[in-house]
């Protein structure tokens, strides 16, 4: 979600400080937020003011509108006589659970739009309200954007609402708004800190970030010649995009995997975090050597992630998962922690990665969760385990939309298959329930791009170009056939089974028979 800001003005009407709304977003567990939210699922809406959800929610009898209107967008800090009675309350929670039922009564009714009569115990109809679970779960989903939280508190909250205590949830979440979460948050000082968390704990200065920013913004077709130029004067930014460029094979046309070493390795010296997790990444793909030293992975991987990669605390997961640590052994718990503590930034491998241990572990509807976190954030292969997802179900408006997400994508980031289903579901034949007509040209052009990647690809190209050719027969078809006929041959898939079909098939071509496409 972009990011909103408030601009105030002096009295001349000059612009002074620029600061982030904390009533219009998801990155921050903010007092604006949850005023937002109750706003939005209460059934009579027009009973949800700010002034009487502060009231509630501080027990008061009254506050100018004004002034919770500035608190809510994030302009002013909180006041400190509110603040202080969150401390008050903060304190005596220790020693009375319940002593904050009766506010969370009164904001149900102002949700519900109903004066409740509650005459069973107060706490079951709490944790049993609706509303008040829905506020709860969209509260957690904040939670989980906000990188200033930890993980301990995230897992307290996460214990209340695995035992269904969604009253202690809240809580925890009211009091962290008030009496943590930062506000107002200048624009200007939020830069300053991002920049400085870059560099506080590396090598690295604030010159390396601005010289290779202005190449980034700046330069066109010298681009190379600039990063070399900087790279040269040991530029740790620039001496990982070469090493990145060099890995791909985007310099010379083929991968340089001793050029990307070198620069890899300089880049390493400034602790320049990415640099040290494509090494570990390196490692463990085997690029350098057949044998992995785990020791050496863990060094590196631990290095990335003490400066802040988020791409380390992925791969350690994996490493967890698979046994591959310094000891051998496995730890499914510490895998599964490193992978939620990326996800919290949005880093959609450990979606995919969650997606595939749930889905191993028989937990589909987890699975379907991440996956889908992961194609919402338009990574391919994501959108195509969704796209099959819906394909199965019969749902091939949503399939469609997924597959067409997954090829919106850099060649080397996609997944193939999206390609492979589109040609084949619905471009081959067309849809009817997306009212396409069939393509027969475009299902050959996305068959032709996935090739060499699917199997089943070259097989249902061969079936499609043979169909073609009873149509419209010529030299040129006719030797893509055959061509396409040899590299069947060569797969480690082929077998007596499609060497018949395929022999079948061709003496069709010379007889001109009709053939029919048969599709699973």
């Amino acid at each position: 979600m972009e990011k909103s800001i408030v601009i105030l003005y002096n009295k001349n009407g000059d612009k002074m400080k620029k600061y982030l709304r904390m009533n219009n977003n998801d990155r921050y567990l903010s007092l604006g937020n949850l005023f937002r939210i109750v706003k939005e699922i209460s059934i009579n809406t027009s009973n949800s003011v700010q002034t009487e959800i502060f009231c509630i929610l501080f027990d008061i009898d009254n506050i100018n509108t004004t002034t919770v209107n500035n608190y809510c967008v994030g302009s002013r800090s909180i006041g400190n006589i509110y603040k202080q009675k969150c401390i008050t309350l903060k304190k005596n929670y220790l020693k009375n659970k319940d002593i904050y039922y009766n506010n969370c009564v009164n904001l149900i009714n102002l949700m519900d739009g109903i004066n409740h009569v509650v005459n069973s115990e107060i706490d079951v109809f709490i944790n049993q309200s609706n509303l008040f679970i829905l506020l709860i779960s969209k509260l957690v989903s904040i939670m989980k954007n906000d990188h200033n939280i930890n993980n301990d508190f995230i897992n307290k909250v996460n214990v209340f609402i695995s035992n269904n205590d969604y009253y202690s949830a809240f809580v925890e979440m009211f009091l962290y708004a008030v009496l943590e979460n930062k506000q107002p948050l200048n624009t200007e000082d939020q830069i300053k800190e991002t920049i400085n968390d870059l560099i506080e704990k590396t090598n690295i200065s604030v010159n390396d970030i601005q010289d290779i920013l202005e190449i980034e913004l700046k330069e066109g077709l010298s681009y190379y010649g600039r990063i070399k130029a900087l790279a040269d004067k040991d530029n740790p930014y620039a001496l990982y995009k070469l090493a990145r460029m060099e890995y791909r094979g985007e310099v010379t046309g083929k991968k340089n995997i001793d050029k990307c070493i070198t620069y890899l390795k300089k880049a390493i010296k400034f602790n320049h975090p990415a640099s040290l997790w494509m090494m570990a990444h390196l490692i463990l793909k085997k690029e350098i050597s057949q044998d992995i030293d785990y020791n050496l992975v863990w060094n590196y991987l631990d290095k990335a992630y003490q400066f802040g990669s988020v791409a380390a605390l992925n791969t350690m997961g994996i490493c967890y998962m698979n046994g591959w640590t310094t000891n051998g052994k496995k730890d499914t718990n510490k895998a599964l922690e490193c992978l939620m503590e990326a996800s919290r930034y949005n880093y959609v491998y450990s979606y995919n990665n969650l997606g595939k241990y749930y889905e191993q572990n028989n937990d589909n509807e987890k699975a379907f969760y991440y996956y889908k976190l992961s194609a919402n954030n338009k990574n391919s292969w994501a959108c195509n385990k969704i796209g099959e997802v819906y394909r199965k179900k019969g749902n091939l408006k949503e399939a469609y939309n997924y597959y067409i997400n997954g090829i919106d994508t850099s060649k080397d980031e996609v997944c193939y298959y999206n390609y492979y289903n589109l040609a084949k579901y619905y471009y081959l034949f067309g849809c009817s329930e997306l009212m396409l007509l069939p393509n027969v040209d475009l299902a050959i052009n996305y068959l032709e791009k996935c090739v060499n990647e699917i199997f089943d690809a070259k097989l249902l190209l061969f079936y499609v170009l043979i169909s073609k050719y009873k149509e419209e027969p010529n030299d040129f078809l006719k030797k893509e056939i055959y061509s396409l006929k040899e590299q069947i041959e060569l797969s480690k898939e082929y077998n007596d089974d499609i060497k018949k079909e395929i022999e079948d098939n061709l003496s069709k071509i010379k007889k001109l028979q009709s053939i029919n496409l048969i599709l699973d």
